[in-house]
């Protein structure tokens, strides 16, 4: 099986398979009736080069749909006929990396010292959401150290089957500077929004933010309408063709202050629709170098506005002045959207 496309496909989507008689996997649900256990796939991997071209060839014996790799991307609209990206184009040379093992990688996390300090302290997680998310820890190659490091896993997960990760380098709690800040991803594999499975049709409000952690903390507080960019400049015509189809009503964009962060906002908002589409923008209190993000982080951390403003106090003698330099453009005052937020 290594090397098929097909049962690539398969992962990436979440879907749940048993291994059939060779060389069929059987799908738990038909992709055209969800019936149960009725749907046969040719798997071919790279070691069976002359089968190559039946790779993905299925049948339902249920409702009698048939087809191959490239017609159901065609049924589930991930591709359009007679179009084919540069991906599709270079798919028979490039090299697919497999994907971590979910429960090794977090058992490995679970009995690491260094790895929970740096999750519960100093990112704030509750043991509770790191169980949850599985996150995990294993040992990975980074540009920025030349070698394989200690890595941060964060699997993305769809009814529990992973179909994509993130790595991120581990900080040492005690020195967070000491480790180049790094991520990386497994070769081969189209990256997704993390949490990605709540953009569903009846949803009325999503806020999108970059990167896993953030996702983590809002998810710890009860706030489920989120998901993750891997990364400010990563955009996928199947997210936003998503967001096109389900239709919801307010979609809040909250990207990193920096510059890349910011234009990525700007771009995916006038992509998205600027009329339903809020940009949220952390200003900084010039006086005293306040990065108003750090206020979400804390919010969201302790689910308490109070003890955020605490927080930010100890910077600030002037929380009145700093208060008003929070705004959502043309929205809601940020108090007011936290709030809003936070609400369970």
């Amino acid at each position: 099986m290594q090397g098929s496309a097909a049962l690539q496909f398969i992962m990436s989507r979440g879907w749940d398979w048993k291994v059939g008689s060779h060389p069929n996997i059987i799908l738990e649900k038909c992709p055209y009736c969800q019936k149960d256990d009725h749907c046969y796939m040719e798997i071919h991997g790279t070691s069976e080069s002359d089968q190559s071209s039946r790779d993905g060839l299925h049948l339902c014996q249920r409702c009698g749909k048939s087809g191959n790799l490239y017609s159901l991307k065609q049924k589930l609209g991930i591709v359009i006929a007679g179009v084919s990206s540069q991906k599709d184009w270079a798919a028979d040379k490039q090299k697919v990396e497999e994907l971590p093992d979910v429960e090794a990688c977090h058992q490995a996390l679970m009995q690491d010292d260094d790895a929970l300090e740096y999750l519960v302290n100093v990112r704030g997680f509750s043991l509770d959401i790191i169980q949850k998310q599985k996150l995990g820890l294993t040992k990975h190659y980074f540009k920025s150290t030349g070698k394989d490091t200690r890595a941060l896993v964060y699997p993305y997960l769809v009814n529990g089957n992973i179909i994509w990760a993130h790595f991120r380098t581990l900080p040492n709690p005690k020195d967070l500077g000491s480790v180049p800040k790094d991520f990386a991803s497994p070769k081969g594999w189209d990256a997704v929004l993390y949490n990605g499975e709540v953009l569903k049709e009846g949803i009325k409000d999503i806020v999108l933010v970059e990167g896993e952690a953030n996702v983590i903390a809002a998810l710890d507080k009860g706030i489920i309408n989120i998901c993750g960019v891997p990364g400010a400049n990563v955009k996928k015509a199947e997210w936003i063709d998503t967001l096109d189809r389900i239709q919801p009503e307010r979609i809040y964009v909250l990207y990193d202050k920096d510059k890349v962060g910011q234009k990525a906002a700007q771009i995916l908002a006038s992509r998205i629709g600027i009329e339903r589409c809020y940009k949220i923008v952390f200003r900084i209190f010039k006086s005293q170098q306040i990065v108003v993000n750090y206020a979400l982080g804390k919010t969201l951390m302790s689910g308490s506005l109070a003890e955020a403003e605490a927080e930010i106090q100890n910077y600030s003698k002037n929380l009145k002045k700093m208060r008003n330099c929070l705004t959502l453009m043309g929205c809601l005052p940020l108090r007011t959207l936290l709030m809003n937020l936070l609400k369970n």
